[in-house]
């Protein structure tokens, strides 16, 4: 075991209507009242995490990835959270998943070509660059996120310690430099993106502690959201607003 759930409690925030399970995707900045836990993926979360991927994910690009997507990161324990409730009802996802850990998959293979776009080989070969995949339902407090986050991070150090035996991938593949958070966003009147429209609300409060910011129109994740947003944050500075955050 890598470690006992979290529960947690989140503040209701605003009023909000009753929703179905289609408006849970919807982005908002309304919030529930929810208890959660956070604990290690199951390969039997793999429907769940497809439909969270699914919210994300539009372009058929993606679509057509998205199944071999959710069964990878459904077997990756060793980096991969799953937020529920006390019924067990799946509500977001936390996995960081290091470039060099499925090379061969054709969405990592797409992810890949993206950061190609902003960090060149020579950075790639040279640190060890995770990608960190962090949904939920959009409109459920973005605290959640930030909580997914530090438990993210807490694996990672416990990839790197005796506890950690090799069972499955060697420790080495779990190493990490630098995370990649990755989002999308709109353009605003001007055309131009903005970030006030991200997808990931909380995200932006890391802009100022990433090292860069890459937003492209190029390979879009979702028609609705013109512009697809990556930050590439150092592992410590990552790790510092995460607990500044909680």
């Amino acid at each position: 075991m890598k470690k006992d759930k979290k529960q947690t409690k989140a503040k209701k925030q605003e009023e909000s209507s009753e929703s179905t399970q289609e408006d849970m995707f919807k982005p908002t900045k309304d919030t529930q009242d929810l208890e959660f836990q956070i604990g290690s993926i199951e390969q039997e979360h793999f429907h769940q995490i497809k439909m969270l991927l699914g919210s994300f994910f539009k372009s058929q690009q993606y679509i057509d990835e998205i199944f071999e997507q959710a069964d990878q990161i459904s077997q990756l324990a060793e980096s991969t959270d799953v937020i529920q409730t006390p019924e067990l009802e799946v509500t977001g996802f936390c996995s960081y998943i290091p470039l060099m850990l499925l090379p061969e998959f054709k969405f990592m293979q797409l992810m890949t070509k993206q950061l190609q776009r902003f960090l060149d080989e020579k950075f790639i070969d040279k640190n060890n660059v995770a990608v960190v995949y962090n949904l939920k339902y959009v409109n459920l407090p973005p605290t959640i996120s930030i909580d997914a986050l530090h438990s993210m991070i807490q694996n990672q150090k416990w990839s790197q310690s005796k506890e950690y035996n090799d069972v499955v991938w060697p420790a080495a593949f779990f190493n990490v430099d630098y995370y990649v958070l990755f989002s999308k966003c709109k353009a605003g009147e001007d055309k131009k993106a903005d970030l006030e429209t991200l997808y990931h609300v909380e995200l932006y409060d890391f802009k100022d502690c990433a090292e860069k910011v890459y937003i492209t129109s190029k390979d879009q994740f979702d028609p609705e959201y013109q512009f697809n947003v990556f930050m590439l944050v150092k592992k410590a500075e990552l790790e510092k607003i995460v607990l500044k955050m909680k």
